[in-house]
């Protein structure tokens, strides 16, 4: 119903009559758009159950996925690691990002690439940013009838203008897919406007998962993230896309996130990863996962993400076989 929609949308319909090529990569977006959580609760309970596990049968077709996703679950303690480790160990990394569904990376680039990163943060800070972003924006985003909470700059920057990062990405997608899959480097900064946010029902500070399909995010944090200045979060396992339990959860559930009371029943270890400066955490985000709350007024989060469900779509769950090969 939810793709249905859009699929046939008047305005859509219009795209196509007066812009043909711009209707036929909408066309296209909408067809190989990777499957979304927030369409499950259009779906009568039996549907949703045929629907996940129609395209879980599709995950074990590759290799890579069927490794991450559904092999069993070991206890693996170590979750952070050096740059020298992912190049000379990193069967090591390997097996913690499986078992935990995240690990963090520390020191990872050159003091060059750190610094163009950091001047692009402090462009965005001064409103001096360069032609070369793709696009920014600026908002305000708090809980409802209470003064804003945050403010967060956004922009986005062709990924290729940072080789050691992009070198980074093309080994864990293609670690995880199968193949290197390309995406854009989002900048975010946040800066906490009170001295305590308030966590708000409608923001990334509840447990909430991005996609019921593998999805994988990687963050750069130039900066050290420490308890207050909303650290990340992973209930450690929940990417497992057998764990009965969140099954079960996705089937009843139409919201999509759980209250901090409600993780116990999936019986996870919560991680709170706080991470030094010049860190990559690299984490599977259909796995719970959330930010906490700044603890600080002023306080500062500098956050490059790279994502990748808009280039290993739902076209590229069909084709296993290529990225088998």
């Amino acid at each position: 119903m939810y793709k249905t929609i859009q699929l046939f949308s008047f305005l859509n319909l219009l795209k196509f009559i007066f812009n043909p090529i711009k209707g036929i990569k909408v066309l296209y977006k909408i067809l190989s758009d990777y499957p979304r959580i927030q369409a499950l609760p259009n779906f009568e309970e039996s549907k949703k159950i045929h629907t996940i596990k129609y395209y879980k049968n599709l995950i074990k077709k590759n290799k890579n996925l069927n490794n991450f996703f559904f092999s069993k679950v070991y206890e693996t303690k170590n979750m952070y690691f050096s740059i020298q480790e992912l190049k000379n160990n990193k069967e090591n990394i390997i097996d913690s990002l499986k078992n935990n569904g995240f690990v963090v990376i520390e020191n990872v680039l050159s003091d060059q690439e750190a610094k163009s990163i950091d001047n692009i943060f402090k462009e965005m800070q001064d409103n001096t940013a360069d032609h070369n972003i793709i696009d920014a924006v600026k908002v305000k985003y708090g809980h409802k009838d209470v003064v804003d909470d945050i403010e967060c700059i956004t922009c986005k920057k062709n990924i290729s203008d940072f080789p050691e990062l992009n070198n980074l990405s093309d080994f864990f997608s293609k670690m995880v897919f199968g193949k290197k899959i390309k995406t854009i480097a989002e900048f975010f900064l946040h800066k906490s406007l009170n001295k305590k946010e308030k966590q708000k029902d409608d923001s990334d500070t509840f447990y909430h998962l991005d996609r019921y399909l593998p999805c994988l995010k990687i963050i750069y944090s130039p900066d050290s993230i420490d308890e207050n200045s909303g650290p990340f979060c992973f209930l450690k396992g929940s990417h497992k896309l057998d764990n009965s339990l969140i099954n079960d959860w996705l089937i009843k559930d139409n919201i999509h996130k759980i209250k901090d009371e409600e993780k116990i029943k999936f019986d996870l270890k919560e991680q709170k990863i706080i991470c030094k400066k010049n860190s990559l955490i690299v984490a599977f985000t259909n796995g719970f996962h959330k930010r906490n709350v700044f603890n600080l007024e002023n306080k500062l989060r500098k956050t490059v993400f790279f994502q990748y469900t808009n280039n290993f779509n739902k076209f590229s769950l069909y084709n296993y076989l290529y990225y088998n090969n």
